[in-house]
């Protein structure tokens, strides 16, 4: 493939809630993944009688210290200035800003820059509002000359070369259930379900912290807890089983965390355990019908 040709491919956008993506279509995997988050770095955490000398410690590093940082640079500050969530916040101003930084590291040279079409991910309930300040921001902001939007469904179905089917979809702030047949999505067949990442991960945290963490003092952050979460949860066909099990003795689902302090603890009923409020939602106190009779609904419809 030819220089030119290289870099008028297509990129392939998604704004997540939580992780922000970017990169070539046809790739294997993004070129860049990173947090969609950003500090402004004159809003401190502390109060204005303790941030006096951080202030200065941060100007002198850099006399040219810029308003925001975005994504892992902003995480290099977050005990010290105040993490955004970029899409809950909906400041398009600071998207564009976030967008750009991350698009200067896929090192375009000049004269290829904002020549590429652009397919930005969406999930189905992206509003026509939402739809036209993006719309501005690729065509007026940056000059790029084609723009498509492509539901995450459609994305799911296309990466498993599937024109039909129904998709799950689990974000850390959302998940929602459609249905595609033949490539068209039926807006009557979907739900978003009230329950996603974050509400998973505050289970495991208060399970953890009631069941194993009393009288110690664990070093366990929701990002820390987020993390363990996700590289640790099952889900079981008999989860109440399982549980007198693990108290008579059995051993299988042991799980050993380390943590950064130098300090361990021993997980094994709260690995299962995390996943169920999805076939029970009353155990987290949410009044909803279960994830499995939600997707029978999406079905019949």
């Amino acid at each position: 493939m030819s220089e030119e040709n290289s870099y008028l491919r297509p990129l392939i956008v998604d704004f997540g809630t939580i992780t922000f993506r970017l990169g070539w279509a046809g790739a294997d995997n993004p070129e860049i993944i990173g947090p969609s988050v950003y500090v402004d770095t004159s809003d401190f955490i502390f109060t204005s009688e303790v941030i006096r000398g951080i202030s200065e410690i941060l100007i002198n590093e850099n006399e040219s210290l810029p308003k925001y940082f975005f994504g892992e640079e902003a995480l290099y500050y977050q005990n010290i200035l105040k993490i955004h969530e970029l899409m809950e916040e909906q400041n398009f101003g600071l998207i564009e800003k976030y967008f750009y930084n991350y698009y200067q590291k896929l090192n375009i040279p000049q004269e290829f820059q904002f020549k590429q079409p652009v397919i930005v991910i969406t999930p189905f309930y992206l509003t026509d509002l939402e739809k036209k300040k993006i719309q501005h921001m690729f065509f007026q902001t940056f000059d790029f000359p084609s723009l498509l939007f492509l539901s995450e469904s459609q994305a799911i179905l296309a990466s498993l070369q599937k024109s039909s089917g129904v998709v799950i979809n689990m974000g850390e702030s959302h998940t929602y259930i459609s249905t595609i047949l033949h490539g068209f999505t039926n807006i009557m067949a979907r739900d978003i379900f009230p329950i996603a990442g974050k509400e998973l991960t505050n289970a495991f945290l208060n399970m953890v912290l009631k069941e194993k963490g009393a009288g110690r003092n664990l070093y366990l952050t929701k990002t820390l807890a987020k993390e363990i979460k996700e590289k640790t949860c099952l889900c079981v066909n008999r989860p109440k089983i399982l549980t007198k099990q693990i108290t008579e003795g059995l051993k299988d689902y042991n799980q050993t965390i380390s943590f950064p302090d130098g300090s361990s603890l021993v997980i094994n009923v709260e690995r299962f355990m995390l996943t169920e409020p999805l076939f029970d939602p009353k155990l987290i106190h949410i009044d909803y019908i279960k994830l499995d009779q939600a997707l029978a609904n999406i079905i019949k419809t």
